[in-house]
């Protein structure tokens, strides 16, 4: 199975965060699973620590594919942003079954 991580990072006042898992359903792209998490509290020091929000989303992120893999989800395919959070936590819970692939977008503008 195919899977795609996909996230937005501050598009919002609130600071949430939305994870949208997408997987390979009969040729088509289907969201199977939602995340909206909130990775550090309101102050504006803690959300402008980048160690902080890292540690958060791990934990979160580490428990959320931990229980797709409990329900027998083992991807040979993930595409994600290049967010180290994300990167960490599949490591952790799929490391020894999947490739794991960043997107050239995000890369690329990364890089500039």
């Amino acid at each position: 199975m195919e899977i795609i991580v996909n996230s937005t990072f501050k598009t919002n006042q609130e600071r949430f965060e939305l994870f949208v898992v997408n997987a390979s359903c009969g040729g088509y792209g289907m969201p199977i699973a939602y995340l909206y998490l909130l990775t550090c509290n309101s102050t504006t020091d803690a959300y402008n620590d980048p160690k902080n929000q890292v540690n958060t989303r791990v934990q979160a992120l580490r428990e959320f594919f931990t229980s797709f893999r409990n329900e027998g989800l083992l991807p040979t395919f993930i595409l994600i942003d290049k967010d180290a959070g994300e990167i960490s936590a599949i490591e952790k819970v799929w490391s020894w079954t999947v490739n794991l692939q960043l997107c050239y977008w995000h890369l690329e503008h990364a890089i500039e």
